[in-house]
């Protein structure tokens, strides 16, 4: 996922679907779209649970989030 500026600027590649059907705001979807990335040619988990830890600011956190 990229940051885009110019005219069309903006979120790229943003799984909009964490919003429109889950309820959560753009800047709780980027957390989880970057979490739930998968390999193209796998499919695997980018980041595996357990495995990893994520730190947060209060920009992206929620109680809703965590």
């Amino acid at each position: 996922m990229f940051y885009l500026k110019g005219s069309k600027g903006g979120l790229y590649d943003l799984d909009l679907s964490w919003c429109e059907e889950e309820g959560f705001l753009k800047t709780q979807a980027v957390v989880l779209d970057f979490l739930t990335q998968q390999d193209n040619t796998t499919g695997e988990l980018l980041y595996p649970p357990n495995i990893h830890v994520v730190w947060l600011d209060n920009l992206f956190t929620s109680v809703r989030l965590l």
